[in-house]
């Protein structure tokens, strides 16, 4: 799970090491802490003992677990260049220079609600108006901020639970995959959102290689997407 996260971004790696080592840490002296989740899927109204913390607890004792924790925590920290973000942020651009003129509306997938809030924060700077939508949100909310995006364009970075069913996109001119989705149902999903009834223009989608190599049917994914 941790390998999936930092494959998205090393700050959705970091937030769950965090609630994770406070988890651990709350074990230890007995004093329940409530546990803010990072799955969209979970996000809405699910009561669970955190996935990390479950997995973790299966193979080392609450001690262990913390020192392991603090080491990985420290690891993170000597990461002092984001690649993967600076790529992301060289294909908006070349996306926007190559359409300069015309609107665009670039739609940037991530299975993380903490990658899209790093993504979000990231790409304020941008020279396009920035959106965020996930599954936090109630419909009617989400419903708004596509209906802004859609109207302004710009960028729209969302979860697969923010832009779900009953969004449609079918304007979006660019898609980018940031991360790889654990279950293949949920990419084609992803594309259901914008290959709508009624599109009269293409639409052109990126995906970013899984790095985590943990996720076994990417190779049919980048199939599905250039066939």
């Amino acid at each position: 799970l941790l390998i999936q996260r930092a494959a998205s971004s090393n700050f959705a790696a970091e937030q769950s090491l965090q609630r994770l080592r406070l988890a651990l840490r709350s074990r230890m002296t007995n004093i329940a802490t409530p546990i803010e989740p990072d799955s969209d899927v979970i996000a809405d109204g699910e009561d669970f003992e955190t996935e990390e913390e479950s997995s973790v607890s299966n193979i080392l004792d609450a001690s262990s677990a913390l020192k392991l924790v603090e080491q990985c925590l420290d690891a993170l920290e000597s990461v002092n260049a984001d690649e993967k973000l600076r790529a992301l942020k060289a294909l908006v651009r070349s996306i926007t220079d190559a359409n300069s003129g015309q609107p665009m509306r670039i739609c940037i997938f991530s299975m993380y609600v903490d990658t899209v809030a790093y993504l979000h924060r990231a790409l304020e700077n941008a020279n396009s108006s920035v959106f965020k939508i996930t599954g936090r949100e109630i419909f009617a909310r989400r419903a708004a901020i596509v209906e802004g995006f859609l109207r302004i364009g710009g960028l729209l970075v969302g979860t697969d639970g923010g832009i779900s069913d009953g969004i449609e996109l079918r304007d979006v001119t660019h898609v980018i995959h940031y991360d790889v989705p654990t279950n293949p149902m949920t990419m084609e999903q992803r594309r259901g959102r914008v290959d709508r009834y009624g599109r009269n223009s293409k639409c052109t989608m990126y995906l970013f290689r899984d790095e985590s190599r943990t996720i076994a049917f990417e190779s049919e994914v980048i199939d599905r997407l250039c066939g």
